[in-house]
């Protein structure tokens, strides 16, 4: 995952689920200001 973080749960997920949403995430996380103007403009 990136950095250190782990979503809650992340623990009993097998290793294989945990390198699939490793290898799915793209790019640093969203700041608060970034994720407004996403939400904004339609992400869900």
């Amino acid at each position: 995952m990136a950095g250190d973080y782990q979503p809650a749960g992340a623990v009993a997920l097998p290793a294989a689920v945990k390198a699939a949403i490793a290898d799915s995430i793209a790019g640093d996380p969203l700041g608060a200001d970034q994720e407004a103007a996403a939400l904004d403009n339609g992400w869900r």
